[in-house]
C-alpha cells in the first residue's frame, strides 16, 4: 500500500471516529483521540526523517518527509472540521478555520513535491531548502502563539459550540510546532560549504563520467550537487 493511500484511509477513518465521538458530546474523549492521532503523525514523521538521514538518502527526500507530514496534519484537521461543522454543531467561524487548514495542507504538499523534484533531477536547490526553513520558523512562532491562545482562551471564544474545533486545532498547533521546531534544530542537510565543494567537484565528476562512458561502464550517480541560481 502506497503512503498516500495509507494516509488517506487513516485520515478518513480517524475523522469518522471524531464525528461519532462528537455526536455524543464526549469532549474529553474527542480531545484524547485528537492528541493520540497528532502524536502518531508526529512520531511517524520523525521516524521517517531519522531513517532517511541515517541511510544518507537524498537530502531533499528527508526534508520533504517532514513537510509532507505537516500537510497530513493540516489535512486531517480540515476534514475533521468540515465533517463536524455544520453537520453536528453550529459555529459561525468554522469555515475560516477550515480554509486555514486547507491552505496549510496545500502549501505543505506543494513544497514537498517541489523538494522531491530535486530527487528526480539529482540536484539540490538550496533556495527551496532556505525557503522551507524560513517558513518552518514562521510556522513555529505562529503555532506556539496559537497553541497558547487556544489553550487559555479557546473554549471561551465564539460560543459553546466551538469546543470540537478548538480541541482539534490545539492538537494540530502542538504537532506543527513540534515538527517545525524539529526541522529547525535538525542538523542542516545542505551546508553552503558543502554546496560550494560539490559545485567545484562537478568538473571532476564529469571527467569520471566520460571515462566510465568510454569504458562501457555505467557511471555512478552523485547526489548533492548544487543547482545553479
Amino acid at each position: 500500500m502506497s503512503p498516500i493511500v495509507f494516509w488517506m484511509l487513516g485520515i478518513s477513518f480517524s475523522s469518522a471516529m471524531m464525528v461519532t465521538i462528537v455526536s455524543f458530546e464526549a469532549r474529553a474523549l474527542q480531545f484524547a483521540l485528537a492528541f493520540i492521532l497528532m502524536g502518531f503523525i508526529v512520531l511517524a514523521a520523525v521516524r521517517d526523517h531519522r531513517a532517511l538521514s541515517t541511510l544518507e538518502a537524498f537530502p531533499s527526500h528527508a526534508v520533504a518527509t517532514l513537510v509532507r507530514h505537516m500537510g497530513v496534519l493540516y489535512g486531517w484537521a480540515a476534514m475533521s472540521i468540515i465533517l463536524i461543522y455544520p453537520l453536528l454543531l453550529d459555529w459561525s467561524h468554522w469555515f475560516a478555520a477550515f480554509f486555514v487548514m486547507c491552505f496549510g495542507a496545500v502549501l505543505c504538499l506543494f513544497l514537498a513535491n517541489v523538494l522531491m523534484r530535486d530527487l528526480a533531477e539529482e540536484a539540490v536547490d538550496t533556495r527551496i531548502h532556505d525557503l522551507v526553513r524560513s517558513i518552518a520558523k514562521a510556522q513555529f512562532a505562529a503555532t506556539c502563539v496559537c497553541f497558547g491562545g487556544l489553550a487559555i482562551l479557546g473554549h471561551s471564544l465564539g460560543g459553546d459550540a466551538n469546543w470540537a474545533a478548538v480541541n482539534v486545532m490545539i492538537c494540530v498547533a502542538l504537532g506543527l510546532a513540534t515538527l517545525s521546531g524539529y526541522l529547525i534544530i535538525a542538523p542542516a542537510l545542505i551546508e553552503p560549504e558543502a554546496a560550494t565543494a560539490d559545485a567545484m567537484a562537478v568538473p571532476v565528476a564529469n571527467a569520471e563520467t566520460s571515462k566510465a562512458a568510454a569504458s562501457g561502464k555505467k557511471p555512478a550517480r552523485t547526489f548533492g550537487r548544487a543547482r545553479p541560481a
